[in-house]
């Protein structure tokens, strides 16, 4: 939930508050399309044996969002808000990675034990 406030810490106040002023809206719809992001992450936890091979898809797909949320100036152009929705929606793929690379080692590990 706090990822994109969070991501624009090292920018400032000022680039921060650039996300706080949006009021219960504006922070509700940041977190709705925040939900893909999470969606994505939820759907590849019910294919894994072990929970800590969620980390490939959570690091892959929260590192991207946090990297565009930080780099995004809304000051720059009237659509710049628009990253809002495409910034989550592009995460997908870094989740799709990480979920793969995560289950194939986690299938790999299960056939390990298995002998």
């Amino acid at each position: 939930m706090l990822l994109p406030y969070l991501a624009r810490i090292p920018g400032g106040f000022h680039w921060v508050k650039a996300y706080l002023d949006v009021g219960i809206v504006g922070f509700l719809l940041i977190q709705l399309f925040n939900a893909i992001t999470w969606g994505a992450i939820l759907l590849f936890s019910t294919s894994y044996k072990r929970p800590s091979m969620l980390l490939f898809p959570s690091i892959l797909g929260f590192g991207f969002s946090a990297k565009w949320h930080y780099l995004t100036d809304l000051s720059s152009d009237p659509q710049a808000s628009f990253a809002f929705l495409f910034i989550p929606i592009h995460s997908i793929l870094y989740v799709a990675i990480g979920g793969v690379l995560g289950l194939v080692i986690d299938r790999y590990l299960n056939r390990e034990e298995r002998g």
